[in-house]
């Protein structure tokens, strides 16, 4: 099998074009799970070369509200040693 242009001409392939596509293909299909909803902020991409065709999708699994909690809990936390250790009213 050769790789042709749209006239049927040989094209020598190079394997920076299949980084081309991927790129291309990331591109749009993060566009259209960007914006507002379920699926805003959760794309993650990787390559694997086998014999099947195709993309596949993957639910990734995050825990962002629990990360963001503990971090906002920790500053808290951080923000009442260190008035305490000034003498100043938690209050």
């Amino acid at each position: 099998m050769k790789l042709t242009d749209i006239n049927g001409k040989p094209v020598p392939f190079y394997e920076t074009m299949v980084e081309e596509v991927i790129v291309y293909e990331l591109t749009q299909i993060t566009s259209m799970m960007s914006g507002e909803g379920e699926n805003q902020g959760k794309l993650w991409a990787s390559t694997r070369w086998s014999k099947d065709e195709g993309w596949t999708f993957e639910e990734f699994p995050s825990k962002f509200k629990e990360y963001f909690q503990t971090v906002l809990e920790y500053d808290r936390r951080t923000d009442q040693v260190t008035l305490a250790g000034k003498g100043v009213p938690p209050s």
